[in-house]
């Protein structure tokens, strides 16, 4: 009887679930909310990350970037330049 009431349960939530699960398209109004990291620079003692941060700008139909570092350990981000077209973050030999 267990598992009769069991299956039945397991049925109906695999049955529903797609239903309340589902995908939509993206608009283009998605395209201006991402935002993502390019060319990361790793500090050679390996406590430090910077990187690219780029933006969209629905404003001018391009990109705004900035450069940006994070710390390893603590995942701790912040941002070092203002953009709006910074890019090629470099470490220097010494640290």
């Amino acid at each position: 009887m267990r598992s009769r009431l069991l299956l039945v349960i397991v049925s109906i939530t695999i049955l529903v679930t797609p239903v309340f699960g589902q995908k939509r398209n993206i608009t283009e109004k998605d395209l201006f909310n991402f935002v993502w990291i390019a060319d990361p620079q790793v500090t050679m003692d390996g406590s430090r990350i910077a990187f690219v941060r780029v933006t969209v700008n629905a404003k001018k139909d391009g990109y705004d970037t900035a450069i940006w570092s994070v710390a390893t350990a603590s995942g701790e981000s912040r941002q070092l330049t203002a953009g709006p077209r910074d890019s090629s973050p470099r470490w220097s030999p010494d640290g």
